[in-house]
């Protein structure tokens, strides 16, 4: 998933080169609100919002580097001022002890015209999730948000739990993950849903 991430930003980096003047930078917290957790990293109605946004599908050859790990999923990129940004959704598989789960993900990444816009995205991303990092799924650049998300709000999930305790959150249909990257130039954001 991390390699997926970075692939991503990769992609929008190639993208931005010789973007014209800088603006400020997509918002990729409420990006994420408004594609990936209102539409529940389901892939259809995630592209078909982004697709009404006026984003473009992205380059075959370019989608299939992006999501190696994912199937049934879409691409779509969207290019101006304020620089490149790409959202993916479809299926992947997280590992989980000694076995895989099946789950929804939706990325979205972008290369700003202007990298300084950047600088408080981490910030950003974890007033708005509101929990602890899991310093388990956590490492180098990458901030993972394991969490419980109901009717009583957000639980962080920050111990390293049993394969039977791991089957039992996934059954209950609200367990979530926020991975959270940044480069000195791109910067990337991820909605996981665990399904059984």
């Amino acid at each position: 998933m991390r390699r997926s991430l970075a692939i991503a930003g990769a992609f929008a980096a190639s993208l931005a080169v010789g973007s014209a003047r800088a603006a400020d930078a997509p918002d990729l917290v409420a990006g994420l609100q408004h594609y990936c957790v209102s539409n529940a990293a389901q892939k259809d109605p995630v592209l078909a919002l982004a697709d009404a946004d006026g984003w473009r599908p992205a380059p075959s050859e370019i989608a299939a580097q992006l999501t190696q790990n994912l199937s049934g999923y879409g691409a779509r990129v969207r290019r101006d001022a304020s620089g490149v940004s790409i959202l993916i959704a479809g299926d992947t598989q997280l590992p989980a002890h000694d076995t895989k789960i099946d789950a929804s993900i939706c990325i979205l990444a972008t290369v700003p015209a202007d990298p300084a816009s950047l600088a408080n995205f981490q910030d950003r991303a974890a007033a708005w999730v509101k929990v602890a990092s899991n310093p388990h799924e956590s490492s180098g650049a990458t901030t993972a948000y394991v969490y419980l998300d109901d009717d009583s709000g957000r639980r962080a999930i920050v111990d390293d739990v049993s394969a039977a305790e791991s089957k039992r959150l996934i059954g209950t249909g609200r367990l979530r993950f926020l991975i959270v990257t940044k480069d000195p130039s791109t910067a990337a954001i991820a909605y996981i849903i665990p399904k059984l």
